[in-house]
């Protein structure tokens, strides 16, 4: 059977030397509903393709000035201009009364017109990579929106009627100038992954621990110094790598799972860590911590501990010999104790808890000089006999012989913290 033009409902066109749009597009394809140029020249979108019945139009990465028109294309559900080189959007954008996804993400947008905020049926905005300074208080009445995109602007705050977007799921806010939160924020009950890194805050915000439903909480790259206190309960995954903390704090976060705190001040793992007793990973390399508290033995659950590039000495064996711990790293720790260095290397986390348990009274060098303070100094002998004091033992008198380790115990590399689908960094 062969088709005839009138038959096309989808068409597609990739084409780097197409600099105008054919004009049989707009003219001889009257049942066209979806419509995708991308990687093309064309700078502009005819007038006449905008009474077609479209339902869909992807024209990405052109080099598209302007949407003059489109507001009468009023079947439109989908519309995808990103990254072409619009400086601002149509007025009367509000006319796409149908409209769900707008994408305008790579432009050089400097501002959103407030006539967006009469698209009630949205519920993805992607207008990240842009030159926004601020966001329209319209955009609170947005009630269907449940994507909000606005990372790598110029934000220096977030409207208070942001808190107004009950169906809110996902924002992605990265790489601004933000500082803090407006008050509204708390009443975001929906809101389930919230991304906050490359920004100027100091501290979490404390709006967070009203968030009933959120699950993932990035805030890599910013400037704090210490975490008062995080209680969310709902929340999984919370990542406040490259700050500046120089204490843990008090995280309260009864389901977290992953804890990532690379790159930061610690020079020490507080002991209300190991309260996070659903923890899977926990994540500490490029810190100068000097020792693991043998606390952590009670996260019983953990799967993954990195502690590459810390100034410990050694690893407490409750800690080596978590029941379901897979992945433990030590890579590049130089204060490490020789021989248990050597022994991970060969074995990983294996070669660490066999050597443990066959020397299970190895110490740092902070607890031999404690230890020393304890000594006999014989008056009838030259030489100085040093009694240390023994140290309990977790394990028994003779410890089992090790199974033979499987490929499981084999030190793996660090699993990447899985951020909000899509994200951009």
């Amino acid at each position: 059977m062969w088709l005839t033009l009138a038959d096309i409902h989808r068409l597609e066109i990739e084409d780097g030397a197409l600099q105008t749009l054919p004009k049989q597009v707009s003219t001889e394809l009257p049942s066209l509903e979806s419509l995708s140029v991308a990687w093309t020249s064309v700078r502009a979108l005819p007038p006449r393709l905008f009474q077609l019945q479209l339902s869909a139009l992807h024209v990405p990465r052109n080099r598209i000035r302007s949407l003059d028109g489109i507001e009468r294309a009023t079947n439109l559900r989908v519309l995808d201009v990103s990254y072409n080189v619009l400086e601002h959007l149509p007025d009367d954008v509000g006319e796409l009364s149908c409209l769900e996804v707008l994408n305008i993400a790579g432009n050089s947008i400097e501002e959103l017109p407030a006539d967006i905020g009469r698209l009630r049926r949205l519920t993805v905005l992607n207008c990240s990579h842009n030159r926004l300074m601020s966001l329209p208080s319209s955009l609170g009445n947005l009630a269907q929106l449940s994507t909000l995109v606005v990372g790598n602007n110029q934000l220096s705050s977030l409207p208070p009627s942001v808190g107004d977007l009950a169906n809110l799921r996902d924002l992605r806010a990265q790489n601004n100038l933000l500082r803090a939160l407006p008050g509204t924020f708390g009443r975001l009950q929906r809101l389930a992954s919230l991304l906050l890194c490359g920004n100027k805050f100091e501290h979490v915000p404390p709006q967070m621990s009203g968030l009933a439903a959120l699950q993932t909480l990035n805030m890599r790259d910013n400037q704090v110094a210490r975490v008062d206190r995080v209680a969310i309960p709902s929340l999984k995954y919370l990542v406040l790598d490259q700050n500046d903390l120089t204490d843990i704090g008090t995280v309260s976060c009864a389901s977290l799972q992953l804890l990532s705190l690379k790159s930061n001040h610690l020079d020490h793992i507080t002991k209300d860590v190991s309260q996070l007793t659903s923890l899977r990973s926990l994540l500490l390399p490029n810190n100068p911590i000097t020792s693991v508290p043998v606390e952590l033995s009670q996260l019983t659950r953990l799967i993954h501990l990195s502690l590459s590039s810390t100034n410990i000495q050694t690893v407490p064996l409750a800690v080596a010999s978590l029941p379901n711990l897979h992945t433990l790293e030590l890579e590049d720790c130089t204060e490490l104790d020789s021989s248990l260095k050597a022994a991970y290397k060969m074995r990983g986390r294996a070669g660490v808890k066999e050597y443990l348990e066959k020397r299970p009274h190895v110490e740092s060098r902070a607890d031999s000089k404690a230890a020393a303070s304890d000594t006999d100094v014989r008056t009838n002998d030259t030489r100085r006999q040093v009694r240390v004091l023994k140290t309990e033992s977790i394990m028994p008198a003779n410890p089992p012989v090790a199974a033979k380790p499987t490929a499981a115990t084999k030190p793996q590399a660090a699993a990447k913290p899985q951020a909000a689908a899509n994200t951009p960094n």
